[in-house]
């Protein structure tokens, strides 16, 4: 009985940490993250970056930016690559439909590359910072501390990679440097880090309790 336990412990734990590697594909960071000296009527910018793990290319990302309209306003993006369809430098396009709370809003900045086909892409090397865009707002007033802006995770977003394919949003994680030691949270402002994401924790505790049942049946 205690090999078979111990085999169905040694499996469990092997899928998670397996869950847990997978997750550590390509990877998106931010900065500046923490306090930053800002008086109102500043400008300030945060960069939002793809890590690459794997020599790869990118011809396509989809994703939405939040951020508190009570502390930043008249806000403008600069993409980072210049194979894409969209103006270098083009404001940001509301959708009201993803407005909530009264004070925070939800802005789609997805990108495609090249020509219609997306024969274009952006190269990508292992180990190295890809930027994504640099978001710039004016500062209102309140604490600038980075935290007032964050990634928004929804269905039908991702990236499109020609080796390492689409990766849904949310399993593209965002970490505060490109070192992927801590993670940020998601879908809401002052995003805080968590140890673990929450679908590998409870994918773990539920292989675990899986296997606390076989020990109990047995």
């Amino acid at each position: 009985m205690k090999k078979k336990f111990s085999m169905s412990m040694f499996v469990s734990l092997a899928l998670v940490f397996a869950v847990c590697g997978s997750a550590q594909a390509h990877f998106m960071w931010m900065d500046p993250i923490g306090e930053q000296l800002s008086t109102p009527g500043d400008r300030v910018d945060v960069n939002v970056w793809l890590h690459a793990t794997q020599d790869d290319q990118l011809y396509l990302w989809a994703l939405d930016l939040g951020f508190d309209q009570t502390e930043l306003s008249d806000w403008e993006i600069a993409y980072g690559s210049t194979n894409l369809i969209l103006n270098p430098m083009a404001p940001l396009t509301e959708d009201d439909s993803n407005k909530y709370e009264g004070k925070r809003a939800i802005y789609d900045v997805s990108a495609g590359f090249g020509l219609p086909d997306f024969k274009q892409r952006d190269e990508l090397t292992a180990g190295e910072d890809h930027l994504l865009f640099t978001a710039f707002f004016n500062f209102n007033g309140g604490t600038w501390d980075g935290e007032d802006i964050w990634v928004e995770m929804r269905q039908g977003m991702g990236f499109g990679f020609d080796n390492a394919g689409w990766i849904d949003q949310d399993h593209m994680l965002v970490y505060t440097d490109n070192t992927g030691s801590e993670l940020l949270g998601d879908n809401g402002p002052d995003y805080a880090p968590v140890p673990i994401p929450a679908a590998v924790w409870l994918l773990g505790s539920g292989l675990l309790g899986l296997v606390g049942i076989r020990r109990k049946v047995k």
